[in-house]
């Protein structure tokens, strides 16, 4: 039993789920997870880390409604341990946040947070952004300094359609944000 319980809905969930079986499981983390508040997410996603189905689905709804706490949390994360799988969150946060929060999420990691996953995170958010919204993704290759990699290879991807659709306008934003690999 914990002294110092900091989500009783997580410890409720735990507590149902050594009982549940099969489809009642899913229910239950359904209900906990519609139920959670942002201080609840660090120890669901602790809870969810051995079952990959299960912390993709709470890492989704985290980043839907506390992106920034969410982030928080994985930087306190890498800096002091915490349990959480700081990976698999972070590609779910970084997929999510800046399709919703662009801003928010390139302020987020525009701030120095000594993690060492900084740039990674830049990386990732830059591709996600980049494959939303062509220009702006450009912009933050270039303010992030993002060079030798190239996350837009696919001919099919959205730079050689948005490259096609005006190749002038393309040519100018190009050379506005250069970036080595364009």
């Amino acid at each position: 039993m914990r002294f110092n319980d900091d989500s009783p809905l997580a410890t409720k969930l735990e507590r149902d789920l050594a009982k549940a079986t099969g489809v009642t499981r899913w229910l239950l983390w359904l209900e906990a997870v519609e139920k959670a508040q942002p201080a609840d997410f660090p120890r669901l996603a602790r809870l969810a880390q051995n079952d990959s189905a299960a912390l993709q689905f709470v890492a989704a709804r985290w980043a839907q409604i506390a992106p920034r706490h969410f982030f928080d949390a994985l930087v306190a994360a890498t800096k002091g341990g915490r349990g959480l799988p700081v990976q698999p969150l972070a590609r779910v946060l970084f997929q999510e946040w800046p399709k919703s929060d662009p801003e928010g999420a390139k302020a987020a990691l525009s701030e120095p947070n000594n993690t060492g996953m900084r740039h990674a995170w830049q990386m990732d958010v830059a591709t996600t952004v980049i494959n939303n919204n062509v220009e702006r993704g450009l912009r933050l290759f270039a303010e992030w300094h993002i060079e030798n990699y190239m996350p837009f290879y696919d001919e099919r991807g959205p730079v050689p359609k948005w490259a096609a659709a005006d190749p002038r306008h393309a040519a100018e934003v190009a050379l506005q944000y250069p970036s080595s690999y364009l």
